[in-house]
């Protein structure tokens, strides 16, 4: 540094807020690509005018967090000027974004969360909030090991929007923890929010899936896939499976009734034959002889 640039500098320190002298130095640091020196008067100034004039310090806060980051490799300090750039223009969501983007760049997760979360207080759109549910609750799961805050948020998330990833994620967690009443809610959840029919009848079939096999309830099983003959009385599947539950419960007149209901479906004598067959089998059972022979 020169003597009229120390001058100069001598000067700034005295009163940051002298425009004329600043602009003086900015200009001679960044031509002499003396990084180190720009970054310290971006600082001086932007706490001389911090309460004067807000604008003004947060954008020279950035451009020392820039200076900090791109020029000197010194990521943890170009955080927090940064947030603190964040922090006096709320607006302004370039600011914000850059302090993401770094946290992430230098791995400073509980960083990256928190600024997750002022992101998610500043916006109101549902679906962005949405995708900023899911990103936090990836963070907290595989970052900083917060399962429990993680299904907090992946339920915020599914609250807004119906994410692929983020019902994958629930299901992987629920399914990890064997918390099958948790995971039937969300399906039951899924399906009532459905507006495709297929959908609605594929979230009906996972939910009696669980009550079937997980949860060991059969009766509730039942009602779901009933649930899927509303939608679509010839749901052959449905049926079968009803078929098969009722057999199980020896609720053998249900049985039947839901096994005429899949003659009128089947399209070949061979399948009609074999079909007829149990049924007959299910009358000698209860004795009932008459039917058996009907058959």
């Amino acid at each position: 540094m020169d003597q009229d640039t120390a001058r100069l500098f001598g000067i700034f320190q005295k009163n940051p807020q002298d425009l004329e002298t600043f602009k003086s130095l900015e200009e001679y640091y960044f031509l002499a690509n003396a990084w180190t020196e720009l970054a310290s008067i971006y600082k001086l100034r932007a706490q001389a005018v911090e309460k004067s004039n807000v604008a003004e310090s947060a954008q020279l806060y950035f451009q020392q967090a820039e200076c900090l980051e791109k020029r000197l490799g010194r990521g943890a300090e170009a955080l927090e000027s940064y947030i603190k750039a964040y922090s006096l223009a709320k607006e302004n969501p370039k600011y914000l974004q850059a302090a993401l983007d770094i946290a992430e760049g230098t791995q400073n997760w509980s960083k990256v969360a928190e600024i997750l979360k002022d992101k998610i207080q500043q916006t109101s759109d549902r679906s962005v909030k949405a995708k900023l549910f899911l990103k936090l609750a990836i963070c907290m799961k595989d970052r900083l090991r917060n399962l429990e805050e993680a299904k907090l948020l992946l339920l915020q998330s599914l609250d807004l929007e119906e994410i692929p990833q983020t019902i994958q994620l629930l299901e992987s967690i629920y399914l990890e923890a064997k918390a099958w009443d948790a995971l039937l809610e969300i399906y039951q959840t899924l399906a009532q929010k459905a507006k495709d029919k297929k959908d609605k009848i594929a979230r009906f079939q996972q939910c009696a899936h669980i009550c079937e096999e997980n949860l060991q309830d059969i009766p509730q099983a039942i009602e779901f896939y009933e649930s899927i003959l509303k939608i679509s009385p010839n749901e052959i599947t449905s049926l079968q499976k009803l078929e098969a539950l009722y057999s199980k419960i020896e609720k053998w007149d249900a049985m039947v009734a839901v096994m005429e209901r899949q003659l009128a479906l089947l399209s070949t004598p061979d399948q009609k034959v074999k079909l007829l067959n149990t049924m007959a089998l299910v009358w000698q059972k209860v004795n009932d002889l008459q039917k058996a022979s009907a058959c």
